[in-house]
């Protein structure tokens, strides 16, 4: 991919795509970049007066309409973008429509027959990034803050794009190229053979650096299970009010709720977001013992889930304490071992309020699986219950974010892989400092940590990489 996009830049190809998601909103944006831009937006922008533009200024904006073989499609603004002060460092320009998709569609249309393409996934943050724009981890950032999910994402990705990592990653380039260039004089000039003071400061200065690159992997580690989000499975019976209490979490009816049992099969997902941090809830089948092939799969998969999830609500009907406690005991014993989370809610609390309040504590018959197991009364279809379900499931989310400190960034896979890599080199070169290796292999060895170091800053990687880097951005982006 990274080879086409190089390909269509030596042709002097102009791109365009929305900008925008396509769909029934206000307004949308579309963006044409590239050298014959000007020309392009041209042929279907109109002034007010009708007359056609002879041009356009930087940086202000026209108002006019955009026009079809002389039918008027929308009323349009565009702003032009002189390169090189422009997102992608090449000439561009930004419409500016109403959001109906058959707009967008017609527009959109009108711009590929006047001679542009539509552009690849990421296409204008690769061009951004390959006029130097922008380096590789700041354009990483751009996808990050692009896919933020809570504030805490948002602020790190704003740092990262600001080029916070990137300066922590160029001080430990600088450093590394004092001590090659100190090894590599030592090679040219045999007279300056380090001494035993020299590969000491040598292996200080090593260690430190290591020290610093597998703080910023943990962080990033630490920071990555944080924003991955909790995982929170719906488990009991068929027909116990799974769905309905779903629903009545989200506020919205997700889940097809009827009375005949076996209705959800595969699993259903919805992201809740709770004091700032994102939990995936998920329902499917009914656990239960049947003949049907479909249904069996269907609990295999919730029994998948379970098995992988931060926590369990086990679904039961309000009842008699027995029957509520051999029902919830017999769900734990159909699952996987899990040292996870789990709460018990019980449906229908509306017919039985004094016995579930009274014997749902701590102290009952719950204790004896797990110190967190505890019983929630709800009643899905007026509410009751869910607000104080949401707050005990929030409390129960247990430990504190990391601490956002100057190691934390929203690493990428391919950064998390770098730093693995820069770091596994350090430890090497500081262990054949330290066993005396000869200066020809310890400054093969930093050559090969100061390329871990470019790799991370995008000064020197593969275009296959670059490629599917960039192929996770959206259109548009």
């Amino acid at each position: 991919m990274a080879g086409d996009f190089l390909g269509g830049l030596s042709r002097g190809d102009t791109i365009v795509a929305p900008a925008t998601i396509v769909g029934h909103s206000a307004l949308a944006v579309l963006r044409v970049s590239g050298r014959e831009c000007g020309r392009i937006v041209s042929e279907g922008f109109r002034r007010m007066d009708g007359g056609a533009q002879e041009g356009f200024e930087p940086r202000r904006v026209y108002l006019g309409w955009w026009k079809r073989e002389g039918e008027a499609l929308d009323q349009v603004t565009v702003v032009y973008y002189a390169g090189p002060a422009s997102y992608t460092g090449e000439d561009m320009l930004e419409i500016t429509c109403h959001g109906g998709r058959a707009t967008v569609a017609a527009i959109l249309g009108s711009l590929v027959a006047a001679g542009a393409r539509l552009a690849e996934a990421g296409e204008f943050t690769l061009r951004a990034f390959i006029a130097g724009k922008v380096d590789l981890p700041e354009a990483e950032a751009i996808e990050a803050l692009v896919g933020a999910r809570n504030e805490r994402a948002r602020r790190l990705a704003v740092r990262q794009l600001s080029g916070d990592l990137s300066r922590v990653l160029e001080g430990l380039k600088s450093e590394l190229t004092d001590a090659a260039v100190e090894i590599e004089s030592a090679l040219e000039f045999p007279e300056e053979q380090l001494g035993t003071g020299e590969r000491g400061r040598l292996e200080a200065l090593l260690a430190g650096l290591e020290e610093r690159g597998r703080r910023l992997l943990l962080a990033g580690e630490r920071e990555a299970l944080y924003q991955r989000g909790h995982s929170v499975v719906l488990l009991g019976r068929p027909n116990v009010g799974k769905s309905t209490l779903l629903n009545a979490i989200l506020g919205r009816e997700r889940a097809l709720v009827s009375a005949i049992a076996g209705t959800t099969r595969d699993l259903l997902e919805e992201e809740l977001l709770m004091g700032g941090r994102v939990c995936k809830l998920i329902d499917g089948a009914g656990l239960c013992e049947t003949a049907d092939a479909v249904e069996r799969l269907g609990i295999e998969r919730i029994k998948a889930a379970a098995a992988e999830a931060w926590a369990w609500i086990l679904v039961a009907e309000a009842g008699p304490e027995e029957r509520v406690k051999g029902e919830v005991e017999a769900l734990l014993a159909e699952l996987p071992a899990a040292g996870c989370v789990k709460m018990v809610v019980l449906t229908k609390a509306d017919l039985y309020p004094a016995v579930l309040l009274q014997r749902a504590g701590p102290g009952g018959w719950q204790a004896q699986h797990a110190a967190q197991l505890r019983a929630v009364p709800v009643c899905a279809l007026t509410g009751e219950g869910i607000a104080e379900l949401l707050e005990a499931l929030g409390a129960s989310l247990g430990e504190a974010p990391p601490p956002e400190g100057e190691d934390a960034f929203l690493l990428s896979e391919r950064q998390r892989a770098g730093l693995e890599t820069l770091v596994a080199s350090l430890a090497e070169n500081r262990r054949r400092l330290e066993e005396g290796e000869t200066l020809d292999v310890l400054a093969e060895g930093l050559r090969e940590s100061h390329a871990a170091l470019g790799e991370l800053l995008g000064e020197k990687v593969r275009a296959d990489i670059v490629g599917e880097i960039f192929r996770r951005f959206c259109i548009g982006k």
